[in-house]
């Protein structure tokens, strides 16, 4: 248990809020930039697969910094 305990404070100590800034600015990034570049090369399904994992990015970046803080 000590060792999970160990490993939180690091994260927390490293999951900071630049951190959560550059997840989220990817996240954008894949959602608007990426996926318009695919569905521009008529590739469909990774531009959905794009746009779902820009939305994780950019909710689960938040929502861990949010629970670690």
């Amino acid at each position: 248990m000590e060792i999970l305990k160990n490993l939180i404070e690091d994260l927390k100590e490293a999951y900071t809020f630049t951190a959560v800034s550059i997840f989220v600015i990817i996240g954008l990034f894949m959602f608007f930039v990426e996926a318009r570049s695919m569905a521009q090369k008529k590739l469909k399904a990774e531009g959905l697969l794009l746009r779902v994992l820009g939305v994780l990015y950019v909710i689960g970046s938040i929502v861990v910094y949010l629970i670690i803080s």
